[in-house]
């Protein structure tokens, strides 16, 4: 379960007014009894509390659809497949044994784009795949994964992992990415 805010710095404002609810409790020339006065301050801070409560837009998530990662490796010409191998172990650890509905996919890209490793609870190696290594098309890569994530998430989490030099050949890198961050994809 998880609990957000939309407008967070509104409560900032709780500390201040209930401490005015308190001086206008404690100074109130109303003659009552001290069980209605507690029960007063008491039911007016909550109503206050409330109140900030909802400006500040509280919502609660109890549902978790899980967390859906594709991991993007470049296998061009211009990375070492050492590299990227040693990266992926290290990922691999990281993230451990995913559990339910947590799952991680494998993609490689050159020129195009290839799965080498379906959904799962945990990254492997992958299948060998054969691509174009003489081009680094970043953008295909963030397209796939994309439209893969759409296909395969039930909602949740979605981001992408990139293992590459950063140097694509072909391709808008930086329009994907706002795509990808425009379809909330991380």
């Amino acid at each position: 379960m998880s609990l957000e805010f939309s407008e967070p710095w509104l409560l900032l404002w709780s500390v201040p007014v209930i401490a005015v609810i308190y001086l206008l409790w404690k100074y109130s020339r109303a003659a009552s009894s001290p069980h209605i006065r507690i029960s007063s301050l008491v039911l007016r801070s909550i109503a206050a509390i409330l109140l900030l409560l909802g400006l500040a837009g509280i919502s609660f998530d109890t549902k978790s659809d899980g967390l859906t990662i594709v991991v993007l490796r470049d296998l061009s010409e211009s990375v070492s497949r050492l590299e990227t191998d040693i990266a992926l172990e290290e990922i691999s650890r990281k993230l451990g044994n995913l559990t339910v509905p947590d799952q991680v996919a494998l993609v490689s890209f050159g020129a195009e784009p290839a799965l080498e490793q379906g959904l799962a609870l945990k990254l492997g190696p992958g299948k060998q795949v054969s691509i174009n290594q003489n081009v680094t098309d970043i953008g295909a890569a963030f397209r796939y994964a994309a439209s893969f994530l759409t296909a395969n998430s039930a909602g949740g989490g979605k981001r992408i992992i990139l293992l590459s030099d950063g140097n694509p050949t072909e391709g808008d890198v930086l329009r994907e990415a706002r795509n990808l961050a425009a379809a909330g994809i991380s």
